[in-house]
């Protein structure tokens, strides 16, 4: 003979109170770690930026001396041109920059072809709120791989991140940090 028996048990779960008071602590988790994230995530944007900037430099550097010509690292005349600005303010440099050759020693962009394209390199703007402020004169680069003059570039993210690239008259160029983690 089959014997039912009659089980009194309650559906598992979690009461509504429970839910809330686990949900609050979430929250508390949340708010205090939030500013750290958003530390961490400007200081890893100022330092790929920095990365770019810094492997530009190295880039015009080498093409110099590829080319046996002059190789110029200079700021955009506007976001979105492909020209250098003739003499750039120290905050041009936030509109991104180029690196280009100017074989016939210019001060300017050399023509485009099709075996030999110019700009190099482009650069766009930084994403906000990176900051980039350089020199107030275009970077040159010889064929013997020295820079024109010594320059520095800074590149600040909020929250105290700043970057600073300083290029020597060798063409080296030495990346210090302060702020940020």
């Amino acid at each position: 003979m089959f014997h039912l028996e009659n089980r009194n048990t309650e559906a598992g779960g979690f009461t509504l109170i429970e839910l809330i008071i686990v949900m609050a602590i979430v929250c508390i988790f949340l708010a205090l770690g939030m500013p750290s994230f958003l530390d961490f995530t400007r200081n890893v944007r100022a330092g790929s930026m920095m990365g770019a900037l810094t492997n530009d430099i190295q880039l015009a550097r080498s093409e110099s001396v590829k080319r046996n010509a002059r190789v110029l690292f200079c700021a955009r005349a506007n976001p979105t041109s492909n020209a250098c600005i003739g003499v750039p303010t120290t905050a041009a440099w936030s509109n991104g920059w180029l690196v280009c050759h100017d074989s016939d020693a210019d001060g300017a962009c050399d023509a485009t072809t099709a075996n030999d394209p110019n700009p190099i390199k482009v650069q766009g703007a930084p994403p906000a709120p990176l900051v980039v402020v350089g020199p107030a004169a275009t970077l040159v680069m010889f064929p013997v791989g020295n820079a024109s003059a010594n320059s520095t570039f800074t590149l600040t993210g909020g929250n105290a991140i700043v970057r600073t690239a300083t290029i020597a008259p060798s063409g080296s160029v030495v990346i210090t940090k302060t702020g940020g983690h």
